[in-house]
């Protein structure tokens, strides 16, 4: 297997919170077809980290091309390594956006179309990729200002959360989260905004449990107006994105702890 590059946290320069656009919703900005726009189901697989990162590459995607395939989610769940146990024992079992990408960045993958369906510890490796991409982001765990620059001015931003909460969410904005939160999901960031009524500021969040969950399949969640406003302490990491071995807990910032873990793919490219 080649080797995965990661790109190194943030290199990002600072952008001052008054320079950010006050809202950003990249459905209403992306060149693509619903498809890319939609929530997807992971099914009964523990495959929400692969479903968030295929959202990644297909939104990056669609920034510059009109016509995105829609890549297979399941190729990457079924193949992407996971030696070190990081967030789950791999596949339906659980891993992290980080690795997904590196495997993309190292070997495309397919679409949808050719590779369907979850194989449960079988791969067939890309033979047709349909994407690419350069490498990836990791924003700097448990801060607000890095996530709201980038998915101002990069993109969809692949976060993690304690999603037990949300399973009775219909709309609104969430905020039921304790502050010590179990980072064990991940979703993709699609901007963020305000409620006027409710005077509440969100993060606009894509859901992988289908679009018949929430708000068409979004969540808007709770986010706070200050940084470090709510940080608490994670008292079972590898069940979110740490690796077996690893530290016994980790500090999470954030409704839900949605701060903790932030990627995004950079250089997504459709390949003709």
């Amino acid at each position: 297997m080649p080797h995965l590059r990661q790109t190194s946290a943030t290199s990002l320069l600072e952008v001052a919170w008054n320079e950010l656009p006050e809202a950003v919703d990249w459905r209403e900005k992306l060149n693509s077809s619903t498809t890319v726009k939609q929530a997807k189901d992971q099914g009964n697989c523990g495959s929400c980290w692969a479903v968030a990162a295929a959202g990644a590459l297909e939104t990056h995607a669609a920034m510059t091309s009109a016509s995105v395939p829609e890549v297979s989610n399941e190729q990457i769940t079924d193949c992407t390594p996971n030696p070190k146990e990081c967030g789950g024992q791999g596949g339906c079992n659980g891993a992290t956006a980080e690795l997904a990408l590196g495997f993309v960045t190292a070997l495309g993958v397919d679409s949808r179309a050719t590779y369907h369906g979850y194989h449960h510890g079988k791969c067939s490796l890309p033979s047709h990729p349909v994407l690419t991409t350069t490498g990836f982001v990791r924003l700097l765990d448990n801060m607000m200002q890095p996530l709201l620059q980038a998915v101002a001015l990069n993109g969809p931003v692949v976060v993690s959360a304690d999603a037990s909460k949300w399973f009775s969410y219909s709309s609104g904005v969430f905020n039921s989260c304790p502050v010590d939160a179990i980072i064990n999901h991940a979703i993709l960031c699609m901007g963020y905004g305000r409620d006027a009524k409710l005077g509440l500021d969100y993060w606009l969040i894509r859901n992988s449990w289908g679009p018949s969950w929430g708000e068409n399949g979004y969540v808007r969640l709770l986010r706070d107006d200050e940084e470090g406003a709510r940080c608490g302490t994670d008292k079972r990491p590898q069940d979110g994105v740490a690796c077996k071995g690893g530290p016994e807990t980790m500090r999470v910032c954030g409704m839900c702890g949605i701060l903790a873990d932030s990627v995004y793919p950079t250089g997504v490219k459709v390949v003709a």
